[in-house]
């Protein structure tokens, strides 16, 4: 099976902290955890595999693959492959090397197929979970905008710093800190603050 590498494009959701990482428990070969990824990968029918890692583009040869002797930035994966059940995309930094967390990607494709051998799922759902998002079809509003600049200021930080998801999610809990009335802030500013976590 063909799998091409990439540079990591987009990391959803948060990154594991540095010293939340383990090493891994798992005792395997570089060889077996790819003949667990294809197998599984060949039982879901994947097609289109693209295995992102934390590399530059010169790290990834021309046809696809990475090169020897490059050495990513962090052990963070992300592989997104099609199937007849959708597009899927399974992102892993859990453990301290790429290589390991492309393992715990195999081993949890493994897992959820085996959910399907009790007949327990039928319209597969244990994979919706995993779907990949489109993308956002509208763009921000003028007041989505004055929303971010105002929460920006009220933090103090730049407003390109509060514009991915978990950041805009921190944001707005210092904002709560800062504008709930007991602990002295204004009522109106609360409110606003409850609006623009409620369109978040």
């Amino acid at each position: 099976m063909n799998i091409t590498c990439a540079p990591i494009e987009d990391w959803p959701g948060t990154r594991t902290p540095r010293h939340q990482q383990q090493r891994s428990r798992f005792d395997s070969t570089w060889t077996a955890t790819l003949t667990l990824l294809e197998s599984e990968l060949q039982k879901l029918r994947a097609t289109q595999v693209v295995m992102q890692l934390d590399v530059t583009p010169s790290d990834i040869r021309l046809d696809g693959q990475i090169r020897a002797n490059s050495r990513p930035r962090s052990s963070a994966v992300v592989l997104s492959f099609n199937t007849p059940k959708g597009a899927l995309s399974f992102p892993c930094d859990r453990f301290t090397n790429w290589q390991d967390n492309v393992r715990a990607i195999a081993k949890s494709l493994e897992a959820l197929r085996m959910v399907d051998r009790y007949g327990v799922t039928r319209g597969n759902e244990q994979y919706r979970g995993w779907s990949r998002l489109p993308p956002p079809t509208t763009a921000p509003t003028a007041d989505m905008v004055a929303d971010v600049l105002w929460l920006a200021k009220l933090v103090g930080v730049q407003a390109s710093e509060i514009t991915g998801p978990y950041n805009l999610a921190v944001a707005i809990r210092q904002a709560e800190r800062i504008t709930h009335p007991d602990a002295g802030g204004s009522a109106e500013d609360f409110k606003r603050v409850q609006r623009i976590k409620e369109q978040a």
